[in-house]
């Protein structure tokens, strides 16, 4: 049946619809709407629902939408890294620069709440690079790396650093080191958003789902879909 087949990729039928959401997003946009809210009916409070439908909103053109949607997460989702991160990306992605301040506000509190979170972590070592303090952002990644002493992606930052503050022998050290663990690659900033990192899918899962529409996979019941929420 139908949902056996949702069912293949060992969770619930949210998994499903978010990576559905996740691939057509890729190639449409306006083809992962449906999946987007259908999960988003299913599960609020699941954080990729929430960061899929930002992204989703985003690639609309609906950046009010995605803000808002954003900010009512840290609401949604209670006070963590995540939700804050979630909010401070959409505001840089939204590409106003008067939104900047707010997000290195909401990065900060991401970062207080969890020292070890590094997609907040890069995004603000993206910042303070950018306005050149460099030593705030060697703060943080810093911090992070007895974590994460394999992850690549923290030594090129560090490297990146070292290198602005002409400490070339740091800069050498974790060049080095990034160059090591490329083996155990990390994507930059954030795939918690990406529906298939919680599961093993195969070729053959994503093709199943990909011919399904997402009123087959989800039983919406009485539940329906306000369109206004999307024209935001």
């Amino acid at each position: 049946t139908v949902c056996s087949k949702a069912y293949k990729l060992n969770r619930s039928s949210v998994e499903a619809l978010i990576l559905l959401a996740c691939l057509n997003l890729e190639k449409d946009s306006t083809k992962a709407i449906p999946y987007i809210v259908t999960a988003q009916l299913q599960a609020p409070y699941r954080y990729e629902v929430q960061r899929i439908l930002c992204d989703a909103f985003l690639a609309n053109n609906k950046r009010a939408a995605a803000l808002n949607y954003a900010k009512a997460a840290v609401t949604s989702l209670g006070e963590s890294a995540r939700s804050y991160y979630l909010w401070a990306d959409i505001m840089l992605k939204s590409q106003l620069q008067r939104r900047k301040n707010s997000a290195r506000n909401c990065l900060e509190k991401a970062i207080k709440l969890d020292p070890t979170y590094l997609p907040a972590i890069f995004a603000y070592a993206d910042l303070m690079m950018e306005e050149k303090k460099f030593d705030k952002a060697l703060e943080v990644l810093n911090n992070a790396l007895p974590h994460h002493s394999i992850n690549n992606e923290l030594h090129k930052y560090l490297y990146n650093c070292y290198s602005e503050k002409k400490d070339n022998d740091r800069a050498l050290y974790h060049q080095n080191l990034a160059l090591d663990h490329t083996t155990n690659p990390r994507s930059n900033h954030e795939s918690l958003h990406q529906g298939s990192q919680e599961s093993a899918v195969t070729q053959e899962d994503v093709d199943t789902l990909l011919g399904l529409e997402a009123d087959e996979l989800v039983d919406h019941g009485d539940s329906e879909v306000d369109d206004a929420n999307l024209d935001a």
